[in-house]
């Protein structure tokens, strides 16, 4: 009976409902164990059959869920794709509206140097004519009137070669507000000479404005970068000390350090002691086409080509610390060996 019954125990199937147990029921131990046996199993088959429903309900809910969610993903995904659209489009609006405000102030400033040179050349065409007319004329021109007259037209050339170069600057300034990428020279250079000769170049400006100039660093730091692209940075921060931080002030000063950093970075420090700027304009400073100077010569590009110059072409960061009263720094680390991206190296 008990090979039997242990036979029957490994041929039991859950999923069916009915137990064969090939045992005879007896009133001996026998009969116990096959009455105890039976009713295990049919407790164990409607356990199974239990648990069977459960499942089949259970996936029918998993089932539902997940259409259920397939649709809320979808039009989650709808949404999203909704939102981006309504984020770009939004983006180009204000980029249009900074765009048509940019434009109106530079075609405003460009207005007037424009306006003085269409003067001066209208002056200068006029004395020459006139001169011309006496001399085909065959009157007598006298030596002091012929003077005063070729001053005249020097001074209105020089007026227009000095009005035509600041339009020039203008237009090169928007022009750059992209800054493409082009052919530049990879070099090693030593920064602290470097700087030597870059701070010489602006020193007509600078003295013009009584603004003195620092630089502290050791002398034979060497760095591999783009000396072009970093003389544009330095140079785009030192005129706008002289336009914001040094508006109504003179005797101003200028320091600038650098140092090795971690990673193999170089840390250059920029500081002038100027007026400083308000939390909200240190905050936007980077931003394109933002100006403090809008109709006054601002067109809000140069700060925005300095952080694309310093963080798509040199590789580096920069960062901005000022307060009303208490100047302005800018902060720029760059690699000491910058990528060579197809462009010369010497």
């Amino acid at each position: 009976p008990l090979l039997r019954l242990a036979k029957a125990l490994e041929n039991f199937e859950p999923e069916k409902p009915d137990i064969d147990l090939p045992v005879t029921r007896q009133d001996d131990e026998f009969g116990v164990i096959e009455h105890a046996v039976r009713q295990a199993l049919e407790q164990v088959a409607s356990y199974g059959r239990n648990l069977r429903e459960m499942n089949e309900k259970l996936e029918e809910r998993v089932r539902d869920r997940t259409e259920e969610l397939a649709g809320k993903n979808g039009e989650l995904q709808q949404t999203l794709e909704q939102l981006q659209q309504t984020q770009k489009q939004l983006i180009e609006q204000e980029k249009l509206a900074a765009l048509g405000s940019l434009v109106a102030g530079i075609a405003h400033e460009i207005n007037t140097p424009i306006g003085v040179s269409v003067t001066a050349a209208s002056y200068l065409s006029s004395t020459m004519k006139r001169i011309e007319d006496l001399l085909a004329g065959g009157a007598p021109i006298n030596e002091a009137e012929l003077r005063k007259s070729l001053e005249k037209g020097i001074q209105a050339g020089e007026m227009i070669l000095v009005n035509l170069e600041k339009a020039a600057g203008l237009i090169h300034s928007f022009k750059q507000v992209a800054v493409d990428r082009t052919d530049e020279v990879l070099r090693k250079f030593a920064l602290k000479p470097y700087f030597s000769e870059l701070i010489t170049s602006l020193q007509p400006e600078l003295r013009r404005r009584k603004v003195m100039v620092a630089v502290e660093g050791d002398e034979n730091l060497m760095i591999e970068s783009y000396p072009g692209i970093l003389g544009q940075v330095f140079t785009n921060l030192v005129f706008n000390s002289l336009i914001h931080g040094f508006e109504s002030q003179e005797d101003g000063r200028i320091t600038i350090r650098f140092a090795t950093h971690e990673n193999r970075q170089i840390l250059l420090r920029y500081e002038d002691n100027g007026k400083g700027m308000s939390e909200e304009v240190r905050r936007r400073i980077f931003e394109p086409f933002f100006t403090t100077r809008r109709g006054r010569g601002g067109s809000g590009l140069g700060m925005h080509i300095i952080y694309n110059l310093v963080t798509h072409r040199l590789g580096g960061t920069i960062r901005c610390e000022s307060s009303p009263g208490k100047g302005a720094a800018f902060e720029l680390a760059i690699p000491v060996e910058a990528v060579n991206e197809g462009h010369k190296k010497v």
